[in-house]
């Protein structure tokens, strides 16, 4: 018999009346309710919120860029009061798989091959696709990143810095990082069969 088909007379007897003393259960029974519980509720949020509700982040590399996905997702926020801001303008760049930039102009490096820019939702969130960049060639393992390179919004100061992952950061790059600030050191998390995910918080201070 299904959960939602009607019971007969026999299933009723032993159902709590007003005033009536509660139903003793089994450990057996207490837990088929347990998962008929479990089952409506799963029911109703897969119908209240479905897995592909949320739009998808955009992607800034074509869907045959080699490498492992990355996925990116950050909030912009009031450095001093903590709000979220909305309409930050966000542009990131980065080298490709093999570590080099192509960019279109050669004179400036934030105009690479792969690049994005970005605007945040209300809640100052954002977040893009897009591959984990590869290693210098010309240079020692342990400095993959990803260019901020500005992250404005109306009545706060601009900032741009590099997203470092904290897995891959040989030394010297490390107290770089932190003694210039210009560094961001974020978790990765994830494999590259299944794709890579990182987060960031980007706090920007308010124009004096």
């Amino acid at each position: 018999m299904l959960p939602w088909e009607p019971r007969p007379a026999a299933c009723l007897e032993g159902v709590r009346k007003p005033g009536a003393l509660p139903m003793r259960l089994s450990v057996s029974q207490f837990r088929r309710v347990m998962i008929l519980i479990g089952v409506a509720v799963g029911l109703l949020a897969g119908a209240c919120f479905p897995a592909d509700s949320r739009p998808a982040l955009p992607a800034i590399v074509a869907a045959d860029e080699p490498g492992p996905r990355l996925t990116v997702t950050g909030r912009v926020f009031d450095a001093v009061e903590g709000n979220p801001i909305a309409g930050a303008q966000v542009q990131v760049y980065q080298a490709d798989q093999s570590g080099t930039y192509q960019p279109e102009d050669p004179a400036d490096e934030s105009t690479a091959r792969i690049r994005g820019d970005l605007t945040t939702g209300t809640d100052g969130s954002f977040g893009f696709v897009t591959v984990l960049p590869g290693e210098y060639p010309d240079q020692p393992p342990g400095n993959r990143h990803v260019h901020f390179h500005s992250v404005v919004a109306d009545g706060y100061e601009p900032r741009g810095f590099v997203m470092l992952f904290d897995d891959n950061v040989r030394a010297e790059v490390r107290d770089w990082a932190e003694s210039t600030g210009f560094g961001v050191v974020v978790e990765l998390d994830g494999t590259p069969g299944s794709g890579f995910e990182a987060a960031i918080d980007i706090a920007l201070d308010p124009v004096p």
